[in-house]
């Protein structure tokens, strides 16, 4: 049976406001690197302290990112993290990603939002060892964010990557609602040249992006919630998929409870989409 895998858990849970920023002047994200040895267990500790004109981002005393707001870097994103305050305890954050675990202990991500801190997180996780394949790969460089305007100047993703990865079977084409739009499901895998040696990880980029026929130009990130529906609804046999453990995270800050349901179970989609849970958990046997 594949066992679980993931950064780590969001086990403490604060309440975001649009004041949050000023009530909140710690907070540490905790990367915990579960495998099945728990012996090869490590924690890499990373500090957002309040300054002046914005957040720090610290790790083991150096500052990796200086004066970045606290809700434009954590609004938007959700991975198994921990994530803990030295303030008070003020209910729940919640953020807007979602993580999936291969079968082979590589990890991709899957970002929904735009201009949420993708690649601050991404830059943290490369601090922490692991190795993450960026937007270079869509021929959009990590300085221009993923915006309607930057895919509209970006040729290469339009006439390249989009192309090659239609022709190459990793390029998904799931229908919208109604027809009107096109889902696009972008899966880059993981490729052994690009596995860092020292038995680090490679995090692979999953992306469910939304097109619009109306706007040809214009894109957007689905949240995790239409995400997983769609898988749901359209990837019937995720052994085609390599058997991958699903962690999503869904946005909904009104509970945050964990739950363990196999990805065949008859009410799996209805809970996902229903329900909406902090966190679902699927565990997949090989």
């Amino acid at each position: 049976m594949l066992h679980s895998f993931s950064l780590s858990y969001l086990d403490t849970f604060l309440t975001f406001q649009s004041a949050m920023p000023d009530v909140i002047d710690y907070i540490a994200f905790v990367f915990r690197n579960l495998q099945a040895d728990t012996s090869r267990k490590t924690e890499r500790i990373y500090e957002i302290r309040k300054g002046d004109c914005g957040y720090s981002l610290i790790h083991k005393g150096k500052i990796l990112f200086n004066n970045f707001p606290l809700d434009t870097a954590i609004e938007n994103i959700e991975i198994s993290v921990e994530l803990m305050t030295m303030s008070e305890n003020r209910g729940i954050v919640f953020f807007h990603a979602g993580a999936v675990s291969d079968i082979d202990g590589s990890i991709s991500l899957l970002f929904a939002g735009s201009g949420g801190g993708k690649t601050t997180l991404c830059s943290m996780l490369s601090q922490s060892g692991f190795h993450f394949e960026g937007d270079e790969l869509l021929g959009i460089s990590q300085e221009k964010p993923l915006t309607p305007l930057a895919f509209k100047k970006a040729p290469k993703l339009r006439r390249e990557t989009i192309p090659f990865l239609r022709n190459s079977g990793r390029l998904l084409n799931i229908p919208g609602e109604g027809g009107s739009e096109k889902m696009l499901t972008y899966w880059l895998p993981d490729e052994k040249e690009n596995a860092i040696p020292g038995g680090r990880k490679t995090i692979r980029r999953l992306f469910f992006l939304r097109f619009s026929r109306k706007q040809p130009n214009t894109f957007s990130l689905l949240s995790p919630s239409e995400a997983i529906k769609y898988m749901i609804d359209e990837c019937h046999d995720f052994s085609a998929r390599k058997k991958v453990a699903i962690c999503v995270m869904l946005d909904i800050i009104s509970k945050a409870e964990t739950f363990q349901i196999e990805y065949n179970h008859p009410e799996f989609a209805l809970f996902c989409i229903q329900e909406g849970w902090a966190s679902l958990l699927n565990r997949v046997r090989a």
